[in-house]
């Protein structure tokens, strides 16, 4: 079981550390003191504790003897969407039964009920690699390196962590290596794999395997009832290198299935609308791609339901895993309907506005003047294009002591064109001291050359601070284009 840290307990931790070594692989340089005594650990935790951002935690059997220990924090002061496990030890007599692993993950289900954070990272030494075998098989996956400068040496660091996405019933955790079990139970129903492209699975082992080599990407959650925390179904945002329907970085492929006892239950809608806000908010997607082969139709009506739009249809579709052939159907959901969807579900037009302040901030985030050298400035003006593809490209003004400058909207536009895109949603220009304007004559006779028969519909941010948008059609309604 799990309960609070207590201070008798100070003492057993402190036995368990036998070497020098031992304690900086517990501890890296927090204490840098051997032999670590109770007082050390007390006088550590007791302001820690009294900050309400720090959950020392202790991990028992039934007869309430002490088997393990660790320590939950918020990192940053004001960020409750993080939190990071650390000082994390097992009786060195009882290492290597499971113990480690069991302690995790009833942290894991701790921070899930009782904390509001989405996220748990943790950080291991390289040199330890049965702690950090013990982090993957609860989920962690690795996502930095660095060097940790200790006295017993130079140290190269693991850090590594776990999304933990919840909604009103469901959880969405990594997949560990103790749902096999569970993961079979559903797997092997031959109504549930062959329509989604692979076999039905034959054991527990082969269930095991595809947790280790297949449900192991950044992106692959188990999705799990929050009433007892077991894998009914997986859901994952295949990332750029591992989808075939994408090649860029801010864009993915959603992909799910969940066990048949649980159908019918709008359990899958639920979770995919939590996937899309999770690559859409925590990620920094602009497209989420999806599919599903002819005959699937649950999976056309999840799609369907969650506002998934048809994008095409192909013959002859590969299915390595079946040895066959089938059509397939490609469905997407882009950030701007994503957000336009979500307004109208909450009742919140506003939302719709979140698109501008991404415009604004992106612009914000490059505006500032700057001499280049004594015949060029930059930077004064900046501004945001945002593409038809829901991209937002930036540029800012340089001006020079002839006619070689360039407006701020026009580098924006030519840094949408460099990247390979050619339409223009929308403009939003940041002028000196942040007042207003519209684009000068160039720039409207470059959007209107860039989109003959379409610049029309092109908004214009005239005034930020009162949301004052106008189409380029009315800024220019007779021009010699037409």
């Amino acid at each position: 079981m799990l309960r609070p840290y207590r201070k008798e307990d100070a003492g057993i931790i402190c036995s368990w550390l036998r070497t020098e070594e031992e304690l900086y692989k517990w501890s890296a340089d927090r204490f840098n003191k051997f032999p670590l005594s109770a007082e050390d650990i007390e006088s550590s935790y007791e302001p820690q504790v009294r900050s309400g951002r720090f959950f020392p935690m202790s991990f028992t059997d039934d007869e309430g003897n002490l088997l393990g220990h660790f320590i939950i924090r918020y990192p940053k002061e004001d960020d409750n969407s993080s939190v990071r496990f650390g000082f994390v030890i097992v009786d060195p007599q009882l290492r290597g039964r499971g113990y480690g692993r069991k302690m995790l993950q009833l942290g894991i289900s701790y921070v899930t009920e009782n904390l509001s954070a989405r996220r748990i990272d943790l950080g291991v030494f390289a040199n330890n690699d049965r702690a950090r075998h013990c982090y993957t098989a609860v989920g962690f996956r690795e996502y930095n390196r660095r060097e940790c400068d200790l006295p017993v040496g130079v140290w190269e660091c693991i850090d590594m962590e776990m999304n933990l996405l919840k909604t009103q019933r469901l959880l969405l955790r990594r997949w560990m290596e103790s749902d096999a079990e569970d993961l079979y139970e559903y797997a092997k129903d031959p109504d549930v794999g062959p329509i989604a492209g692979w076999p039905p699975h034959r054991s527990i082992d082969e269930s095991r395997d595809v947790i280790k080599n297949v449900l192991s990407g950044r992106e692959a959650y188990a999705i799990c009832l929050k009433e007892d925390g077991r894998a009914i179904g997986t859901i994952e945002l295949k990332l750029n290198g591992h989808t075939d329907m994408t090649d860029r970085d801010d864009e993915c492929e959603m992909g799910y299935w969940l066990g048949k006892p649980f159908w019918g239950r709008g359990i899958m809608p639920e979770a995919v609308n939590e996937m899309l806000r999770h690559a859409f908010e925590d990620c920094g997607m602009q497209k989420v791609w999806i599919g599903y082969y002819e005959g699937n139709n649950k999976s056309r009506r999840v799609q369907e339901k969650c506002g998934f739009k048809y994008q095409w249809t192909s013959e002859n579709v590969d299915v390595p895993l079946m040895n066959e052939k089938r059509t397939g159907h490609v469905n997407l959901m882009t950030k701007e309907d994503w957000l336009l969807r979500t307004a109208e579900r909450a009742g919140n037009t506003d939302m719709v506005d979140q698109i501008w302040i991404d415009m604004y901030n992106a612009a914000k985030a490059v505006l500032g003047g700057k001499t280049i050298s004594d015949y060029v400035t930059a930077g004064e003006v900046s501004a945001a294009v945002r593409s038809k593809s829901g991209r937002i490209y930036v540029g800012v003004c340089i001006d020079t002591c002839s006619t070689l400058g360039i407006c701020a909207e026009r580098n924006a536009i030519f840094n949408m064109i460099t990247n390979g895109e050619y339409e223009i949603d929308r403009v939003l220009c940041i002028p000196p001291n942040e007042g207003k304007g519209a684009p000068c004559g160039a720039c409207r006779e470059l959007m209107v050359q860039l989109m003959p028969g379409k610049y029309k519909d092109i908004d214009i941010m005239i005034d930020y601070s009162k949301g004052q948008v106008m189409k380029l059609g009315e800024l220019t309604p007779e021009w010699w284009i037409d």
